[in-house]
């Protein structure tokens, strides 16, 4: 048997545009970490290695340079020295000018390793507006959530009563055909031993007909329900299986038939809406944004420090390699042409415009409310109603057909009897499942049918 419940309990589980805004929930959560990311220091690490092949130009003008000196070197080595130390150092000379000719490089290999940290310490309060930006928009985000999963669980129970609803109407149309072939069998009978005529018979013919009519039409509906059902429910092949069957229409209790205030109603659903709340962070969202786009009219000041080494031809550094910076950076936007004023202008306009969304939010629910209530007793008044006539309506039809049976009435008031019985009894049907619906319908109104779900 499935239950109500049951199937909203899938629906949820399984739908994939409920999936959809559950990511789209992560997505904002994770848009609240990057916003907290701006409250801790940034630390970076970075390093670099490099190989230059030089060009030949550049090389071929060092090994001039090297001659050159080689060359000056070799001059003041042929003049006489006074002394043998003088002797020795021009002799150094020209050997370490003919090792420089010798050891110029075609390539040069070069490093670089930097540890910096940077900490924002002031931005106009700007960082503490965003992140509430971030957060109000993930309040605003698991409220859409909730709004998506109230309308669904609306739908699934909408799906259910109509699946309900036909399988009465299947009933009643099998009900109808009974009757008839049972009096088409009687007149067929009477009509063989000359007590009936053929148009008597004809006529049960055709009421009989016209009921495998109405019950192919039912059945198509109930068909029809059930698929629907089965999407909302995401099941695979988009069909319920056979042996599935929903919940037969139960006595209505004293709860149900007795009307809720309104009033107390209307409290429920101002404090539990999910699109009341989803715009009510929308304002405070755009109010923080706001505050965001004021940041820009104030400095930004960050403190940063680093260690950093460099070297040629070895990637190995040690303790002496590296050189330490400190420092503080201050930067404040003196002319922007008019664009932060532009922002903070737009900025409020978007928050005025929340608050006019907030307003129509709230006459919204306001609406679906009362015409719940409104609905639900129209429906409690109704069911009374068609009960009641059903029953007379039934009671008429079997002395009508007691009547026919014994030759006191006529056959067109045998038809129109029981067609009154089928249309008292498909009324009946609509009152009674109407009755859940109303219930389900003011609920949902509410905001009640999401407290049943909790998704957090």
């Amino acid at each position: 048997m499935l239950t109500l419940h049951e199937a909203q309990r899938r629906a949820i589980e399984g739908y994939p545009s409920l999936k959809a805004v559950g990511e789209r929930v992560l997505q904002a959560g994770a848009r609240v970490r990057q916003a907290r990311s701006a409250w801790l220091p940034q630390v970076e690490a970075s390093w670099t290695g490099s190989h230059t092949d030089l060009s030949d130009v550049d090389v071929e003008s060092a090994r001039r340079g090297a001659r050159s000196a080689l060359a000056a070197s070799g001059a003041t080595a042929g003049l006489p020295s006074t002394s043998v130390t003088g002797s020795i150092i021009r002799l150094r000379n020209l050997a370490g000018g003919a090792a420089a000719l010798g050891g110029i490089p075609e390539s040069v290999d070069s490093y670089r390793v930097s540890l910096g940290a940077s900490y924002l310490l002031f931005n106009g309060f700007g960082r503490k507006h965003t992140t509430a930006v971030a957060k109000y928009g993930d309040r605003e985000t698991r409220a859409a959530r909730d709004e998506a999963t109230r309308l669904l669980l609306q739908a699934v129970a909408q799906s259910y009563h109509a699946v309900q609803l036909f399988r009465e109407r299947i009933r009643i149309a099998e009900a109808d055909i009974a009757f008839n072939a049972r009096l088409l069998k009687e007149a067929k009978l009477r009509n063989e031993a000359g007590a009936a005529s053929l148009s008597e018979v004809l006529n049960f013919e055709v009421r009989s007909r016209a009921a495998e009519a109405a019950l192919n039409n039912a059945r198509n509906d109930y068909a029809n329900a059930r698929t629907a059902l089965s999407v909302l429910m995401n099941m695979e092949d988009g069909t319920l299986p056979e042996n599935v069957e929903v919940e037969t229409l139960g006595v209505e209790t004293e709860e149900q038939m007795s009307l809720p205030d309104g009033e107390a109603a209307l409290q429920t659903a101002m404090a539990s809406r999910p699109d009341l709340m989803r715009s009510q962070w929308a304002v405070k969202r755009a109010g923080a944004t706001v505050g965001q786009r004021r940041a820009a009219l104030y400095p930004s000041v960050a403190a940063f420090a680093s260690r950093d080494a460099s070297q040629g031809g070895n990637s190995r550094f040690g303790e002496d390699d590296f050189s330490t910076t400190v420092g503080l950076n201050v930067s404040y936007d003196i002319f922007t042409g008019g664009r932060n004023r532009a922002q903070i202008a737009e900025a409020k306009h978007a928050q005025k415009e929340a608050e006019y969304q907030e307003d129509e939010a709230a006459l919204g629910v306001v609406s679906d409310v009362r015409q719940a209530v409104e609905d639900l007793s129209t429906a409690q008044k109704q069911l009374v109603l068609q009960r009641d006539n059903a029953r007379y309506v039934e009671k008429n039809r079997d002395l009508v057909a007691q009547e026919y049976a014994a030759g006191q009435t006529s056959l067109a008031l045998l038809n129109q009897s029981q067609r009154d019985l089928v249309e008292a009894e498909g009324n009946l049907a609509l009152a009674r499942v109407s009755l859940l619906a109303a219930w389900h319908t003011l609920r949902t109104a509410t905001g009640e049918t999401v407290k049943d779900w909790p998704l957090d």
